[in-house]
């Protein structure tokens, strides 16, 4: 019963971690209508407060973004994680079906979003504030209705004063 209390003490850490929302289920979304205009049309908040992007910040296969309080990088490939650093701090989150290797598509100065190949596709949002927002939309009620998001946590988390990592799942 103490390890379970302590993983589960691990698991809403990783929760709390590092101004991390996770996932925003839509319902379906029009033909002809890709993920973005989706997630624009039906939860236009995620585009709000959201880091600028450009061209300039794709390197090494992922998106670099730096803001006053923290750094994320957004990888291009599904199957490689997201990274963000604050104080130091390092929290790596893998994305749904991550196995799969998707390429992710981007235009300039938009998120990076992959088609899962399922009737989903996963949107990593960067906000001003270094958070990042991963927002999944469901295409029908034939697509997957279950994500996983695997979290590795710095050590020594609550070591470092300041840190105000957040969760959110809707």
């Amino acid at each position: 019963m103490k390890m379970l209390a302590q993983k589960s003490r691990w698991l809403l850490a990783g929760c709390l971690v590092g101004g991390l929302m996770i996932p925003l289920s839509l319902p379906a979304h029009a033909d002809g209508e890709d993920a973005l205009d989706a997630v624009a049309r039906i939860a236009p908040e995620v585009f709000e407060e959201v880091a600028p992007l450009n061209d300039t910040q794709v390197t090494d296969g992922e998106l670099l973004v730096s803001t006053d309080s923290a750094e994320a990088r957004v990888p291009l490939n599904s199957g490689d994680q997201i990274r963000i650093t604050d104080s130091g701090k390092e929290l790596k989150i893998t994305l749904p079906f991550d196995e799969k290797r998707v390429g992710g598509q981007r235009e300039p100065g938009e998120p990076v979003q992959f088609d899962n190949g399922n009737g989903t596709s996963t949107i990593p949002v960067v906000k001003d504030d270094g958070s990042v927002q991963i927002t999944t939309v469901i295409e029908n009620a034939a697509s997957p209705q279950s994500f996983r998001y695997d979290l590795e946590l710095p050590p020594r988390l609550f070591d470092a004063p300041g840190h105000q990592w957040k969760c959110r799942v809707c």
